[in-house]
């Protein structure tokens, strides 16, 4: 996108929501430094930063995005080249002086801002948007040797911090015909998941359980965010039509995504799921990249060591409740189990299965549902060991969309932002799902075990 778009994007917006533009001005020939202002222009600069912080006070509309657009005199002996050049300069150092004054003024634990580095776009238009189409003297050439600062304002206001949740609640039911549990503190979509017939012994609280059989995914019912009917069903009178406004706003998201894959790659998979709700908008389902989170993620590490051990603890009261008594003679006996669905990050704390600890993992699949298949291979013979080889494949699935009375947790931005796009058609929910698979060995002696999810000594996970 050129600067020029850029410029034409943010100006676009409703003036009741979009900022005057700010322009510095003030720069001598050939310079580029904001230490070379006149005093009253660098302090539009930290006037700027002022406003931002304000704006992020419960009940204000916060600035969500900045684009600051460099511009430069026109220079007939150094060419149009030159002229883009310094142009560009001129914005970077306006850049680095407002992220500087930004730093100053967030460093006391304030709100996290939505507006920091990889929220600020600089551009430069050369001398292509001159105040002064021809200046007769240094005054009027002045005018042309400036920097704009336009600030694009969040359509809904911040709520107060008192009794808000860091994540924004979800509702479960774990079983079909329950009643709703209380709200879960997280960003994902509302998941509603039910449980498949089970044999075997209790679980724990919110545990896998197994019953014999070939891989067959329980009733898993997921929300519609903006459009649910409060049943789990679209409801189709929800739907609007797109204003110029929506489609204004949607620009200035696709801008701010284009900054954060472009500053923020720690945060690929969050993007890539965004990306694929607001500029693909085609409600295909999408693979996501769940070996990443079990294998990267703090609370993703813990919850593949659960389903590990419900998984081993499965396989093997089903192996004791058709083999109750010791085997007389050497036998290997094949298993296939799958499982009842599991919620990862549930509305009561679930040190098991956690909710996802990094950043990248919140916004890319957040609170969801899980369910594991296995096969198993158990060698028996009497006297010895059995060693015991199972090839374990988790499931996850989520609904990606946004929540009513929800919010970002690492800014608080609400996601009324995004959930507009549900409803006027411009962002389209979609189902992601993705699997990781383990294959778990050791020995365990030939005699039912207590159920306590204790590793075998020798356990090992590939």
């Amino acid at each position: 996108m050129s600067a020029f778009e850029l410029d034409a994007m943010f100006r676009a917006l409703p003036d009741q929501t979009t900022i005057a533009p700010v322009t510095v001005s003030g720069f001598t020939q050939y310079k580029t430094h904001v230490s070379d202002l006149p005093a009253s222009e660098s302090a539009k600069i930290d006037a700027v930063a002022d406003a931002i912080v304000t704006s992020y006070r419960a009940g204000r509309h916060p600035i969500i995005g900045v684009l600051i657009v460099g511009h430069a005199d026109q220079d007939l002996s150094r060419g149009v080249a030159f002229e883009q050049e310094i142009s560009i300069e001129r914005a970077e150092c306006v850049r680095e002086a407002l992220l500087s004054s930004l730093q100053s003024r967030t460093g006391a634990g304030l709100m996290p801002l939505q507006v920091k580095e990889a929220a600020v776009r600089t551009a430069g238009v050369g001398a292509t948007q001159r105040v002064v189409t021809h200046p007769i003297n240094e005054a009027q050439r002045a005018q042309n040797r400036r920097v704009v600062l336009y600030l694009a304002e969040s359509i809904t206001p911040v709520v107060p911090l008192d009794g808000f949740f860091p994540v924004p609640p979800q509702k479960v039911e774990d079983e079909e015909g329950a009643a709703p549990a209380s709200p879960r503190p997280q960003r994902s979509p509302l998941l509603l998941a039910f449980s498949i017939p089970i044999f075997g012994s209790p679980a724990l609280a919110g545990a896998a359980v197994f019953a014999s059989g070939q891989p067959r995914r329980p009733s898993i019912k997921h929300d519609h965010g903006f459009l649910d009917d409060g049943k789990g069903n679209i409801d189709p009178s929800k739907r609007q039509s797109p204003t110029d406004t929506d489609r204004a706003r949607k620009d200035v998201w696709k801008f701010l995504l284009g900054l954060t894959i472009q500053n923020k790659p720690e945060l690929k998979d969050a993007t890539d799921a965004y990306k694929h709700f607001l500029v693909d908008n085609n409600g295909t389902q999408l693979t996501v990249r769940y070996e990443g989170f079990v294998k990267d993620d703090a609370n993703g590490k813990t919850v593949l060591k659960s389903a590990i051990d419900d998984t081993r603890t499965g396989v093997l009261d089903i192996f004791d409740s058709q083999f109750p008594k010791p085997l007389t003679s050497a036998a290997r006996t094949l298993l296939q189990v799958t499982s009842s669905a599991v919620t990862v990050g549930r509305a009561t704390p679930d040190f098991r299965y956690p909710y996802p600890a990094d950043e990248n993992w919140q916004k890319a699949i957040g609170g969801h549902a899980l369910w594991i298949s296995a096969d198993a291979i158990i060698d028996s013979a009497p006297g010895k060991l059995r060693t015991v080889a199972i090839t374990m494949t988790l499931h996850a699935e989520d609904m990606y969309n946004f929540n009513p009375d929800g919010a970002d947790i690492a800014t608080n931005t609400r996601d009324a932002e995004n959930g507009r796009f549900e409803i006027v058609g411009l962002g389209t929910e979609f189902l992601q799902i993705g699997t990781a698979q383990r294959t778990i060995t050791f020995t365990i002696p030939n005699a039912k075990q207590a159920d306590n999810r204790v590793v075998p000594a020798d356990q090992k996970v590939t």
